[in-house]
């Protein structure tokens, strides 16, 4: 976490707030009263995060507290909306624990308050934060549970169930480097399907709460800000696919050209770092682009295209320089260095003759069944599994144009030509 004395953006810095020890003393009597009616008192709690509903009990809408940087922490669920002021980070806050509760799991939290007084606000929460990256979150799960923490992790397994409307996939960290069912990253699946985490990423998570279940330690982020990508694995050959082609347009092609490519995995998350994006010239021509640190999650698209305002679209990588012709070759390469690349992940080769049904101011797109169905590494090598975009429109341009960048391809028309190689 960081220290009270550096810049906070605004917040209110006056030394640590809240009722230190005597408050600790007070929140750790409430962890430790039975299940059931309490009537127990916490003032000068200071609130570290506030949790949106992603279920219900444990999972419902609540705030963390805590007084100390080594805790003990406490969640309380109940209606953000009802409390006046409503919970914020940085607040001090009182309140008399009225129940205490048990989900599933062990998750031991309040589920009814009253006397809720707010006694300033603004505080910066950061020096309660403790880094547990070196920490054997398994082993010392009791000592951390809900308290705030940040920590830098590596996601190694595949993300699976983790509680109604939550996933959680397996991490390694400096304290724990050999994966283990007991300590996951969780997070609800409306986040995760926001972002492009996957497996092979590394991220820095926190400052949020410490989240349990039984003995397994789950890191956890309830909003997309909660935690930042730092690192993914490159792809290599067949890892992605070059989906859509934009490059004939009226009035000229400049700035208005795109290539999409996808990630048909459905756990795994890549970088795009080190990668380049050519034409027919090669990866070595100036017309190359360096596609830079861009990360494209499972099952996912990213666009490289012109400016917005001519392009259409708000692109994850500029185009750059690179000029697409009718007949052309367009390259996915990665792990380059200088000259050279030494992984090819992608090609589409349409030099020969081009695709016969191409037009002005539609994209060329890859068969959605072929992306479904088939290897779509191998799929995309036959232009006859391409088409051109029959109805989806994309931008404000006046002639419309015809394209899905960034979302899912059309079903191309069916035709004995684009059904016969799958025939068995």
């Amino acid at each position: 976490g960081g220290d009270a004395g550096e810049p906070d953006g605004g917040l209110t810095d006056a030394g640590p707030p809240g009722g230190g020890t005597a408050t600790s003393i007070q929140i750790q009597a409430v962890r430790d009263a039975a299940v059931g009616t309490i009537m127990l008192p916490v003032d000068d709690a200071v609130v570290t995060y506030v949790k949106p509903s992603f279920g219900s009990d444990a999972d419902d809408e609540g705030f963390f507290v805590q007084a100390e940087t080594g805790g003990p922490a406490l969640f309380v669920q109940t209606s953000l909306a009802a409390l006046s002021p409503a919970p914020e980070v940085g607040q001090v806050v009182d309140f008399r624990a009225v129940s205490r509760a048990e989900a599933a799991g062990g998750i031991a939290y309040v589920d009814m308050i009253d006397m809720w007084n707010v006694d300033s606000a603004g505080h910066d929460v950061r020096f309660l934060a403790q880094d547990v990256t070196g920490v054997d979150l398994v082993t010392m799960l009791d000592d951390y549970a809900y308290e705030l923490v940040t920590l830098t992790a590596t996601v190694v397994g595949d993300f699976s169930f983790a509680g109604s409307n939550h996933a959680g996939g397996e991490i390694i960290t400096a304290g724990v480097p050999t994966p283990t069912s007991d300590l996951v990253f969780r997070l609800p699946d409306a986040v995760r399907e926001i972002t492009s985490l996957g497996v092979s990423c590394t991220v820095d998570i926190g400052p949020t709460p410490l989240w349990r279940f039984a003995g397994t330690a789950q890191p956890s982020a309830w909003d997309p800000a909660d935690f930042t990508l730092t690192s993914c694995q490159s792809p290599t050959t067949g890892d992605l696919v070059i989906t859509e082609l934009g490059f004939r347009f009226s009035g000229g092609d400049a700035g208005k050209e795109l290539v999409e490519l996808y990630n048909p995995h459905e756990d795994d998350a890549y970088s795009l770092d080190g990668c380049r994006l050519a034409d027919a010239a090669g990866v070595a021509d100036p017309s190359a682009v360096s596609l830079g640190p861009v990360f494209i999650g499972p099952m996912d698209h990213v666009v490289i295209a012109g400016p917005a305002a001519t392009s259409g679209v708000s692109p994850d990588a500029p185009i750059g320089a690179l000029a697409i012709d009718g007949m052309d070759t367009i390259t996915l390469a990665c792990a380059c260095s200088g000259a050279a690349c030494t992984d090819t992940v992608d090609e589409v080769d349409f030099s020969a003759a081009g695709f016969a049904d191409a037009t002005d101011d539609v994209t060329m797109q890859l068969d959605r069944l072929d992306l479904e169905a088939f290897d779509p590494a191998l799929a995309n090598d036959d232009l006859s599994n391409w088409c051109v975009t029959a109805t989806a429109t994309y931008g404000a341009f006046t002639p419309a144009r015809f394209g899905t960048p960034g979302q899912l391809n059309e079903v191309c028309p069916l035709s004995c030509a684009a059904f016969a190689p799958h025939l068995v």
